[in-house]
Formats: structure tokens, sequence, C-alpha cells
């Protein structure tokens, strides 16, 4: 729609949870947000230039702020600490780990994406006690922990991890095929508004509120 108005945006996501390391992630996560705050906030601070207990510091600060910039409360201050120290924990290993191959490369991923969606949990619990109440429930294995868990959202969740590690030229590549080439426009138009309706339907209902009214 922003294309139909004459609006370019830059690309703001580069299928992130195929990172490897939490740099990579922070460099396909929200890119616009990860640019501004490593131009206006890391580098200003000093960046990499000033030894690694500047840096690590630097590191800290940035993603602190990161998290007060989406809310004065706890939860987004634990969430800022969380990727501030993994960001300093991982960075001796970082170029290691973006570089392996192989089963090492796939447990760096796995190690990667479950450290982010843990640290999901105190970005969008209501407050820390609900946060506690969360990781109470998934750490032991308690009865009806997973009563969320269903063949629906478990196909939802394969299927979205699974999009991360498609080829970035899949669209184009879809274009090319001789059905989409040769499909009349009322048959392409159909298949874009199903899948259209497929999205909403899979997205919470109601409008979500702007997140940024919680500061």
């Amino acid at each position: 729609m922003a294309a139909l108005l004459g609006f370019a945006f830059p690309q703001n996501f580069n299928q992130p949870y195929r990172s490897a390391s939490l740099r990579d992630f922070w460099r396909r996560w929200h890119m616009t947000l990860s640019f501004w705050l490593r131009d206006y906030l890391y580098i200003p601070l000093g960046g990499s230039h000033r030894g690694s207990v500047r840096t690590s510091a630097n590191l800290l600060i940035t993603m602190l702020l990161g998290g007060l910039w989406h809310g004065a409360a706890m939860k987004f201050v634990m969430w800022g600490a969380l990727h501030g120290g993994g960001l300093v924990l991982e960075r001796p290993f970082s170029e290691r780990l973006e570089n392996t191959r192989g089963i090492f490369r796939v447990m760096a991923v796995l190690l990667t994406f479950h450290f982010v969606c843990l640290t999901w949990l105190f970005f969008h619990a209501e407050d820390m006690e609900s946060v506690w109440l969360y990781l109470q429930s998934i750490t032991p294995l308690k009865l009806g922990s997973f009563a969320q868990v269903t063949p629906f959202t478990l196909g939802l969740i394969a299927i979205g991890i699974g999009l991360h590690f498609v080829s970035r030229n899949m669209p184009e590549r879809i274009a090319a095929f001789p059905v989409v080439q040769r499909a009349p426009d009322w048959a392409l138009a159909l298949a874009f508004g199903i899948c259209v309706l497929m999205i909403d339907a899979a997205g919470p209902s109601g409008v979500a509120p702007f997140i940024y009214f919680q500061f």
C-alpha cells in the first residue's frame, strides 16, 4: 500500500530466526531500529574502539537504553539487559558462530532462537510477576503446562520457522513459474486475496494497541 502511494521503505526484517548469533540476529531483526541504536548510541559511546571492557559497557548501555525506549518498565530493562549481556558473552565467539557449518551451525541457530524466545517472555508479559509465572510453568514439566500447544499452533510455528530458511528470491522464482505466468489476472488477484485472509486469520482479533503508548 505504501508503494502505491509512492513511499519506498527500507528493508526492516531479513529472516532473523536463521541467525547463528545474537550479533547476526540484531543485523536481521528490526533493522531500522538496530541501525539507529548503532549510529546514535553505540558509536557515539565509543563503539568497539576503546578496548574490550569499554566495548562491553557500550553494548550493555545501548541495549538497556533500547529496552527503555520500548517502555518505562522493569520487564523492558530486563529484556535489554539479557540481550546486552548475551552480546557481551558471545562477542569473542560471534564471528566463529556465524561462519560455522553443519551440525554446529544448527546448534548455534537453535541456541540463538531459544535465547531470543526466552527474552520475549520479558518483553510481552504484562509485568515481572507474569514473567516468573511463565518461567515456572515451562521449566519443570508441570501437568497442563503445555495446554496452549495444539497441532494448529505447532503447524504455524513450523511454517513460520521454515519461512526463515527459504531463498530470499523465492517470490521472484515463484513469479517465474509457467503456471503463474499464464494465469489470468483475476486468478492472481484471487490467490492474493486468499493469502491476505489467511494471514489475517492467523493474527489476533481486533486492532493491536500501539506498543509505544505504554511508555
